[in-house]
């Protein structure tokens, strides 16, 4: 009964705190939000399985919008930072998430380049609990790293058609 209790407490604290995240790219990309099921509105394990989802459906959008530099930047500061690996991923997903964020806000359709398959911020989970753990460091790094805003906050003003500078 406790290790239930617990359970729940700890699905409702990341739902919860994955909510900065969920909101930011709600407004940059609404048409991720899913509509709620009135009967569900108690279960929390469906309302963050729903959350985690829409969070990685605004990442696959924003994704083409990603400036790849500004990302591999993220990563290699982070890394000589010393951060642990995980940490290390979360800061680069969150590098991918503002940058993105900056530049399709600016107006450009297309990015300098895909991020890399391989890159260190590929974050995934086995579970919907591990998937939560690595998404709220994620949020944690887009509100609140240095190395985020550092690298992140380069986003070029202008852009050409081919991806080029100006």
């Amino acid at each position: 009964m406790l290790a239930r209790l617990f359970r729940q407490a700890w699905l409702w604290s990341a739902y919860w705190r994955l909510y900065p995240l969920w909101h930011l790219l709600c407004q940059a990309v609404p048409e991720i939000e899913l509509p709620l099921d009135p009967t569900m509105r108690w279960d929390i394990s469906y309302r963050l399985h729903r959350r985690i989802i829409e969070i990685r459906d605004a990442q696959l959008v924003l994704r083409t919008h990603s400036v790849r530099i500004l990302v591999k930047l993220a990563a290699a500061i982070a890394r000589e930072s010393g951060l642990s690996p995980d940490r290390t991923a979360a800061v680069t997903e969150a590098a991918i998430i503002v940058s993105a964020l900056r530049f399709r806000m600016s107006g450009s359709m297309r990015s300098l380049g895909p991020v890399p398959r391989d890159h260190a911020g590929e974050l995934c989970g086995v579970d919907m609990r591990a998937e939560a753990a690595s998404l709220v460091l994620v949020c944690r790094a887009v509100r609140h790293s240095r190395i985020v805003r550092r690298a992140a906050g380069r986003v070029p003003p202008r852009v050409d058609r081919h991806g080029s500078w100006r």
